[in-house]
């Protein structure tokens, strides 16, 4: 099965995060403010439009089910998106949307059949606003870099009351870097170790 699909989206307004300065009385009537602090608003707007293209293929629609590869099979997946919000970055040019990249892929090589399961999945997407300029970086804006990730999952059906499975998030232990205006001036990463989760599943 394979698919394509386009969208278009106005968006008349979206929450932002911002800093509100409030200088409230405290409790004996005297004012020490103003305070700052962080508060969630109603943003400006902005359109985002863009496609879709994937595909779900088992192998065993082309070499049939006798095929020692008849219970493998790949989803694919990539997306285009093209955002702009009404806000600006330091040089006057519109900002993308906050966490949307443009290019976003998925990929997943999968093995089932009654007893075992298992797959191994790739995602990955290009660079994203992360947060628009301010006084600490100078007015210019940060991003996310490209970043990809792989993930694995396998299950025994032992019976059909148990079964066992095994979760792995970030095998490869990838990293996410961060920069500020261009990709040559970085800023600060979150690093983040694999994550594996064994266990089983019980009904009665």
């Amino acid at each position: 099965m394979f698919f394509v699909s386009t969208y278009g989206i106005d968006i008349e307004s979206f929450t932002e995060g911002t800093i509100l300065t409030i200088d409230e009385p405290d409790s004996d009537g005297i004012r020490r403010g103003p305070w700052p602090f962080n508060a969630t608003t109603q943003g400006k707007g902005g359109d985002v439009s863009g496609y879709e293209l994937g595909g779900k293929v088992a192998l065993s629609d082309f070499l049939g089910e006798d095929s020692i590869f008849a219970n493998v099979g790949f989803d694919l997946n990539y997306t285009y998106a093209d955002s702009s919000q009404e806000a600006k970055d330091i040089d006057g040019d519109d900002l993308p949307f906050g966490g949307m990249s443009k290019d976003t892929y998925n990929a997943v090589v999968w093995y089932e059949n009654d007893t075992f399961s298992t797959r191994l999945a790739w995602n990955s997407r290009s660079p994203r606003l992360h947060t628009a300029g301010g006084g600490g970086t100078g007015g210019q804006s940060l991003y996310q870099d490209d970043y990809s990730q792989l993930d694995f999952n396998a299950s025994y059906n032992y019976s059909e009351e148990v079964s066992f499975y095994i979760n792995g998030s970030n095998i490869t232990e990838e990293y996410q870097q961060t920069y500020i205006g261009f990709s040559k001036q970085k800023a600060f990463q979150n690093v983040y170790e694999a994550r594996w989760t064994v266990g089983a599943r019980v009904s009665f």
